[in-house]
């Protein structure tokens, strides 16, 4: 999807391009992480400015692709990714097995609808590969989840190592 453009013949744009997009997803897990551990000990100030910034990131990253396939698209996948931390925070406030369901659900579809969209501006990520990532990414946060709310930080720990190598997977494909 790149040829033809300035960036496909710039190796250094490319480069610095993958290292951003790598910043933003990282991110993205960073103020997720931090909103469920706000939550966890009742930090509602902290709370709120991690809330913020996921926001603020889920816009840098629709912004990301502008300069490649346009605002139109850019808006689209901030819309996405918007999507899919909503319904991490539904299931963060879940109060019931069912509710915690209904979120999962809604991350499940909203993986669809990513992996849908990237593979359909991207012919080379096809969209089973894309949706597989974002599956195990949308669990890693479940886990990471349950594991603060359960006090298991040992858990969390191990969640989070795995998390932070798997979203360099992500960003990078």
């Amino acid at each position: 999807m790149f040829a033809g453009s300035v960036y496909a013949q710039t190796p250094q744009k490319v480069y610095e391009t993958k290292l951003a997009l790598r910043d933003l997803y990282v991110h993205h897990i960073y103020w997720v992480r931090n909103l469920v551990i706000a939550t966890k000990f009742g930090d509602k100030k902290f709370a709120e400015i991690a809330d913020k910034k996921a926001v603020e990131n889920a816009r840098a990253l629709g912004e990301a692709i502008v300069p490649f396939y346009g605002k139109e698209a850019g808006d689209k996948l901030f819309n996405l990714f918007a999507g899919h931390y909503n319904a991490i925070k539904d299931y963060l406030n879940a109060k019931s097995d069912k509710e915690k369901q209904t979120a999962v659900d809604k991350l499940n579809k909203n993986a669809e609808e990513i992996a849908t969209f990237l593979s359909s501006a991207n012919p080379n990520l096809p969209k089973d590969a894309v949706l597989s990532l974002l599956k195990t990414h949308g669990g890693h946060h479940i886990a990471q989840i349950d594991a603060v709310k359960s006090g298991d930080f040992e858990r969390e720990a191990q969640v989070w190592e795995a998390m932070v190598k798997h979203i360099y997977t992500i960003s990078d494909a």
